[in-house]
Parts: C-alpha cells; structure tokens; sequence
C-alpha cells in the first residue's frame, strides 16, 4: 500500500513539470486607434492605442502621412515606461511596466499643418506591433484616417446688442467697444439683453447684469472660433439713486492705527488729538484709517508717511462723508525718541537735579542727609476717606474756590447772628413810634426833633382834691409821644386802668400836637423820685400791671 502511495505523488510531480517546460500556444490579442476625423487646418488631433488584453510590454513603429507633426506622446498608466525614438522611417516606441488598469496603452498628439485646403486626407499607423505577457504575442498593425475641416475663422466681432429698457449711446457699432445708459431707480437690470455674433462659431460670455446704484459695467466677451483673437464689448449703465434717499453725513473714523507706536489715548470715533512716540530710528511709518460708513466719501492722508528730522511730526488723516460736505480731522503728533548713547535720558522737572552724595544705588533710599533724600508721605487720599473739593459750583456764579465759599459762609452766618439778637433784645408788647429819633427817650424835645415842644394844656375844671381819698388814674394822665409809646403818671401812689386808645397820627409841623397835662397834684402829695416818670416809660405794659396789683 505504501508503494502504490509513493507511485502516485511521484507521477503526479513528474506531470506538473512536463507541464511547466512544455511550449505553450500565444494568447489571441488585437490593438486599435482611435481620434477625431475631421480636423481643421493649424488645429491638433490626439490619437490613442488600445490592446484589448492584458498586457505587460509592447513594441512597435509608428509613423504618420504628410501634412502631420508629431508634437507629443504620453502613457495612460503611471506604472508605465515609454519610450519614442525617431528612426529613418517613422518612431520607434517601447512600452512596458505592470499590468494596466485599461486597455489604453498611449497616446500620440498630432499637428495639421496650417493652409491644408478642406477635405485634404490625413493618415498615421501604428505597425511591427508585438506584446508581450510573458511570451511575444504579435498584433495586427492599426491605422488612422481622417480629413482636413474648414479653416476656422479668426473673427471675434458682433453686429449687434440689444436690450428693452434702456438706450445705449452711441448707436451699435462693431468697430466700438463701449457704449453707456442712464436707467431710473426703479430699473434693478436690463431686460431682453441679447447679441448677434459675426461669426457663429465664436464664443460669446456676458458678465454682469445686476444694477446697483450708481455706474455699473456689463461686458461681452467674443473669442473667434480659432482662438487666435478676442474682443471686450462693455456697456457703462448709470441707475439713478433714491429720490428719497438723503446722504450721509457720517464722517467718522472706525479704526486708525500706525505701522510703528501706539496711539496715545487708545482711539475713539470722538476723539480727534493723539500723541505717538516711536524708536529713533523710525524714518518712515504708514497710516490706516477705516471709515465709519461704508458710503463715504473718502481717506486723506492715511498711506505711507515719512517723519521730519525734527522731534514732533504732526499728521492730519480726513474722512469725507457721503454727501461730500462733512469732513473729520484727527491729528496724530509723532515724537522721535532721543538716540540712545550708551546712557539712558534723564528727565528733570524745573531746576538741575542735585548729585548724589550719599552712593545709593539705583532703587535704593537715599540717607537723610543726602540731597535726594524724599522723606515718606502718607498718601493724600486713603481708600474709605472724603477729601474736600477744590472748588465748588454757586448759582449764579459759577466754580468758586473752597476758601472763598467758607469766607462767604461765615460772614452770612454773622449777620444771621447779628439779626437773632438784635430781634431777641427789643421789649415785648412796647408801641413804638413813627420815628426812632434818640430824643423821644428824653424829658424834652432833642435838636434832632424838627417839630415845636409841646404847649401844655389849660387844666381842665375839677373837683377839689381830697388827700385821704386815693387818686385815680385817668386817660388825662397818659402821654402818647410820636413813637406810640405808653407813658403813665402816678399821683399818691395810685393809679387806673384806661381802655386801649387808638394810635393817634402824629402832628404836622402846622398843627403841632400838645401832651396831656396831668392833674394838679395835692400839696402835701409826696414827689415822685427824679427818674420815676423815666422808668415807667420804659416798663412794658405787662411789667406796669403786675407792679400795679402789687401795690
């Protein structure tokens, strides 16, 4: 069983052999061409060559009939080697490499030579073609045959445009290339905008036919059927703007900016002065600007900007609004920082500053006893305190300083005090009179007093006088001086009450008035004391009535 078994393995190898060295048959395979037919005069033809099996390599001779130029060659798979070499008879091409993706193989571009008269015949083959898929298969050789076309026409010109809502100015022309029209507001683009091409065979494209208010450009561009010329024909349309539309005056900045430096504040719309320090060696910087509104009118003076020699260079940038009437200056002033010598600037505020005495080094205090010495201040303003204005804004009157407003405080304050206590120091329930002349206080009339002294009065008749009996006390008594002031006599010690009287008008220089005699006092009566009638005429009533019960 074992031989039989190692018979058969060894006649089955021994077949697989035979089979590997024995010749094998070619696989059956053709090739093809192919590539346009008719081709004009100066024009190109790319031909290509096709095997329809998979291939690894293929050889051949290709050549081409009069009136054809080889130009070019290419391969169809990347994997690919090609090779053409001119020879006595046409070119001679290798091709090999993996197995393709197509059955394409190459590609050949062939020129017709220019002035070949229509229907010329054209021809190329492809002969001696051998492929190979690990053996040589030979193919039958292929040919291509076409004509010359017409030759194309070089004209790029129309005879005519046409639209239906607006009038183009001048009239067409094929020689003029520019033609304008003025369209309403209304009018957004042109209706029944159409072309009539000279020759059919050229290429027209139009561009634009939107209308925006303003100037607006449509252009046709004609390319003749040869390629070889191209013409631009352009309508210029205006649409008029808004009859309700008002310009804008918004001639602000949105951005303004320098190549070197910073702007000094940081910049604002409102804000038209700006301050800018740059390195010394800046010669030169440029200026940006953005204009708030889209529609303005313009920038001047941005752009590139080259600095004086002096310290300060002063730029002005402008925006021009819409309506072309309002304008916006900023000022930019450019300061060059001082060339740098090896030692950095000082900066000294007013007199020289003073040598150091002390050899402190930089960011350290300097001794009480030097020069430089700053002695430590508390701050002037610490956080959670009120600090006193400087000045203070009075009605009518504007910013007043603090000193002043305190002077003005107190002397208002005086003269309140001054008037409370004047008010508080006059008697109660005292008439005054007319006047305030000093010598109504008096006994007797003052210099001061223009009007006559008083007359007395003829004692009226009266009943004798009983001295045990107690005098009362009558309105005969009661003297009003020209002040209205109450005046009482006393006669024994006793005295009445009277009804209030009615103030009395004081006496005209032509009717002086006369005071109330007093009645005639007994004779044994005692004498008042000298200042008694003067001190009872400065009691007030209610000081009168209480001494008056007392009695």
């Amino acid at each position: 069983m074992k031989r039989f078994t190692h018979f058969i393995i060894t006649l089955a190898l021994a077949a697989a052999v035979l089979l590997t060295v024995a010749p094998r048959s070619a696989m059956a395979a053709s090739a093809s061409v192919s590539g346009e037919s008719t081709v004009q005069p100066g024009k190109s033809v790319t031909l290509t060559l096709s095997v329809d099996s998979s291939i690894m390599g293929l050889e051949g001779t290709f050549t081409c009939g009069s009136g054809l130029t080889l130009t070019n060659y290419d391969k169809f798979n990347s994997s690919w080697t090609v090779d053409f070499n001119a020879t006595s008879g046409g070119y001679h091409f290798i091709a090999y490499g993996a197995n393709p993706d197509s059955n394409r193989i190459l590609s050949v571009t062939l020129k017709v030579a220019d002035g070949l008269a229509a229907g010329t015949a054209l021809s190329a083959s492809f002969t001696n073609l051998v492929a190979s898929d690990g053996s040589d298969i030979p193919l039958s050789s292929v040919t291509w045959n076409g004509s010359t076309g017409a030759a194309l026409r070089n004209d790029a010109k129309l005879y005519g445009i046409t639209c239906t809502n607006a009038t183009l100015s001048p009239a067409f022309s094929s020689d003029v290339f520019t033609y304008t029209a003025t369209v309403p507001y209304a009018t957004d683009k042109l209706e029944g905008l159409d072309y009539f091409r000279n020759n059919n065979g050229s290429k027209v494209s139009v561009s634009g036919n939107s209308l925006a208010v303003g100037e607006n450009t449509i252009t046709f561009k004609v390319v003749s059927e040869d390629g070889s010329r191209t013409n631009y024909y352009k309508l210029i349309i205006t649409r008029q703007p808004d009859p309700n539309y008002k310009k804008s005056d918004n001639a602000s900045l949105s951005a303004l900016g320098l190549s070197v430096g910073d702007l000094t504040p940081a910049f604002a719309p409102d804000v038209t002065d700006y301050a800018a320090y740059v390195p010394f060696e800046t010669k030169a910087l440029t200026v940006s600007a953005t204009a708030a509104s889209e529609k303005a009118g313009g920038i001047a003076g941005a752009g590139e900007v080259t600095l004086s020699e002096e310290d300060e260079t002063v730029l002005t940038v402008t925006c021009t609004a819409e309506d072309g009437v309002s304008r916006q200056s900023y000022t930019v002033h450019v300061v060059r920082m001082p060339a740098y010598e090896g030692v950095l600037p000082t900066i000294i505020l007013g007199d020289e500053m003073p040598e150091c005495t002390c050899g402190a080094a930089e960011g350290q205090a300097h001794a009480q006893d030097c020069p430089l010495y700053v002695a430590p201040q508390e701050p002037v303003h610490k956080p959670g305190t009120w600090t006193l204005p400087a000045k203070v804004n009075l009605p009518l009157i504007g910013g007043v300083s603090l000193p002043v407003v305190c002077v003005i405080l107190g002397v208002l304050l005086l003269m309140v005090v001054f008037l409370l206590g004047y008010l508080l120091g006059q008697p109660k329930n005292t008439a005054y009179k007319d006047d305030y002349d000093d010598d109504d206080y008096s006994d007797g009339p003052g210099q001061d007093d223009p009007s006559p002294a008083p007359q007395p009065k003829a004692a009226p008749a009266t009943q004798p006088i009983d001295p045990a009996e107690p005098v009362p006390f009558r309105a005969e008594n009661l003297e009003v001086p020209r002040r209205r002031k109450m005046v009482l006599k006393f006669q024994d010690d006793q005295a009445e009450e009277l009804p209030p009287q009615e103030p009395r008008e004081a006496p005209s220089q032509e009717q002086p008035r006369e005071p109330v005699q007093a009645p005639p006092q007994a004779k044994d009566a005692p004498l008042p004391a000298q200042n008694s009638e003067r001190d009872v005429e400065r009691m007030s009533l209610d000081e009168l009535l209480r001494d008056i019960r007392n009695m």
